[in-house]
């Protein structure tokens, strides 16, 4: 079966297929957001349940979007790096952490949405997806209805 790439739908495809498909999902995991706008530029949770605090960085932005950095923890080595405006940390998780969602700005119509999953050693992209029009406007609603910072516990 062919899915259509250009239609109105494969936003919310992409979305529930990611979401659908991760196998553990804590308990007490939440979805929350780091935003390239906003005061908090280092959010310290525990991404993997394993008692240690991540580390998850927003470094200085550019044209409305930043670096995004997340430190282990138990290490301290970064696991993931990537550029967005909208970095959207899901409730599933995939080999123990969170899927991540990004979304990096490119202009008034145009964006990309990116999905990530931990592979046992760092994050990895797993879909890159150019939107624009309506299928823009969904994807950063999606992201945008998250919380922003991680939940307080």
């Amino acid at each position: 079966m062919l899915i259509d790439l250009t239609g109105p739908t494969v936003v919310g495809i992409i979305l529930a297929a990611t979401l659908s498909q991760a196998r553990s999902q804590p308990d007490n995991a939440a979805e929350w957001k780091l935003a390239a706008a906003g005061p908090l530029s280092v959010a310290k949770i525990d991404l993997n349940h394993d008692g240690l605090a991540e580390q998850a960085i927003r470094d200085p932005c550019g044209n409305s979007n930043c670096g995004f950095l997340i430190r282990d923890g138990r290490t301290g080595r970064p696991v993931a790096d990537f550029g967005a405006s909208i970095v959207g940390f899901r409730r599933v998780h995939v080999n123990g952490w969170p899927v991540i969602h990004t979304y990096y700005h490119h202009s008034a119509g145009e964006g990309t949405l990116e999905v990530w999953v931990f592979d046992r050693t760092k994050y990895v992209r797993v879909i890159t997806l150019p939107l624009a029009g309506a299928d823009l406007g969904r994807a950063v609603a999606e992201l945008d209805r998250l919380p922003l910072g991680p939940p307080k516990r």
